[in-house]
Formats: C-alpha cells, sequence, structure tokens
C-alpha cells in the first residue's frame, strides 16, 4: 500500500508540474497527459490484481467466514448449513456481485480515462 502511495505522489507531481510549465512550450501538455495515463495504467493492474486475489484467491477463505457468521448470527447448526451449502453459496455470491461491481466500474472508469488521454494527445489540437 505504501508503494502504491508513493508511486501515485510522483507522478501527480510530475503531472501538476508540467501543467504549470504548459505556458513554456505547449508540448508539456503531452507530458502530463502521458504522466495521467501511465498513473491510470497502474491503478488498473492495483486494481486487476486485488480483485484477482479478493474473488479467485481468496474465494474459500471468505466463504468459510460467510458460514461462521450466518451460524452464529442464527439459530442455524452447522450441519443444516452444510446440507443447504449451495443455497448458501448462491447466497454469497450474490453478495459479492456488489463489490464486484463497484471494482469493475472502477477499471472501466480508469480505462476511460486511459483513451481520453491518448484521443487527446492524438488530436493534439492545445493551444497556451
Amino acid at each position: 500500500m505504501k508503494r502504491n502511495i508513493i508511486v501515485s505522489v510522483i507522478l501527480l507531481v510530475l503531472m501538476i508540474t508540467t501543467v504549470c510549465m504548459k505556458s513554456l512550450w505547449i508540448g508539456f501538455v503531452y507530458f502530463s497527459l502521458s504522466f495521467l495515463a501511465v498513473l491510470c495504467m497502474y491503478w488498473f493492474a492495483v486494481l486487476i490484481t486485488y480483485y484477482i486475489e479478493d474473488y479467485h484467491n481468496n474465494f474459500e477463505e471468505d466463504f468459510k467466514e460467510y458460514r461462521a457468521e450466518i451460524i452464529n448470527s442464527s439459530t442455524l447448526t452447522s450441519e443444516e448449513f452444510d446440507q443447504n451449502q449451495q443455497q448458501h453459496l448462491k447466497k454469497f455470491k450474490k453478495s459479492l456481485r456488489k463489490y464486484k461491481l463497484i471494482d469493475i466500474v472502477k477499471m472501466l472508469f480508469l480505462v476511460m480515462v486511459i483513451v481520453a488521454c491518448i484521443v487527446a494527445m492524438a488530436k493534439g489540437n492545445f493551444k497556451i
């Protein structure tokens, strides 16, 4: 997490610096857009790895925690839970959909910013 903050701060400082220097040379706008695109690509990669780790690698562990929460918060016994495990698994997956959707929207937003930066650099109609 500390590495993510350091990389983000460095790229933001570089981006802001190049935006402030655009009055000297209009080409600095390209640098600031490229820094923004790199920042978004970095966070896209971070979110992808978090997504894979959270939803694929830790699925069994999270389901065990869900099982313990359900058993502790209701009158279900572990045997009853195990008998209806498929039904509880469906409920668990349904509860994960909201979190998955939020992460997917974050990733799509980053992709849209990356595409907007690339299109803006390709058009290149920047004025002082």
